[in-house]
């Protein structure tokens, strides 16, 4: 019986933890927006960091930042990919075939 009861409580923790997570991602979602194309590439804004510690602290304010941007561009990327070289149509449907 106190197998049954442990096993629930810590269940139920889990269930909070991954609520919590969650509701953060949601929450940073909905902070995303569409940056601007001339805000996004401004060349002014590009330079060498100084040690990789900047870079790092870079990656992580620009990939929220510049979401949407990115995804944007990886979207390209792919439907030039796809119209390129319909082929892949076929592989990837078959790779997602077998995995679903």
């Amino acid at each position: 019986m106190d197998e049954n009861l442990l096993s629930s409580a810590s269940d139920t923790l889990v269930d909070h933890a991954v609520d919590e997570v969650m509701e953060e991602v949601m929450e940073e979602i909905d902070e995303m927006q569409w940056r601007s194309v001339k805000e996004f590439a401004d060349p002014s804004g590009f330079n060498v960091p100084a040690d990789s510690s900047v870079a790092r602290e870079r990656v992580k304010t620009n990939l929220p930042y510049y979401c949407y941007n990115y995804l944007a561009i990886g979207g390209v990327f792919v439907a030039l990919s796809l119209i390129f070289r319909p082929w892949l149509i076929t592989v990837v449907g078959a790779y997602f075939s077998t995995i679903f």
